[in-house]
């Protein structure tokens, strides 16, 4: 007999949670809060922050070097 808490281990352990390659967070909806790009994960909240950025914005320089470095260019 499987206890609550294994049983609560064992879905945790079975989820595979996605990583924004912008913040590096786990967003609270999993893969259903953001969006895949070439195999790589931007949560909702990095693609508003991207889509919203303006260049004189102080944040820009980082976002822009962070897309780089993940290869991806907008």
């Amino acid at each position: 007999m499987i206890t609550k808490m294994q049983q609560d281990l064992t879905d945790k352990a079975c989820r595979i949670l996605p990583v924004c390659s912008i913040c590096q967070q786990v967003p609270d909806k999993g893969i259903r809060d953001g969006i895949m790009i070439k195999k790589v994960f931007i949560c909702c909240s990095c693609e508003i922050r991207i889509v919203n950025l303006s260049v004189d914005s102080v944040n820009y320089n980082e976002v822009i070097n962070r897309i780089k470095a993940i290869g991806i260019m907008l």
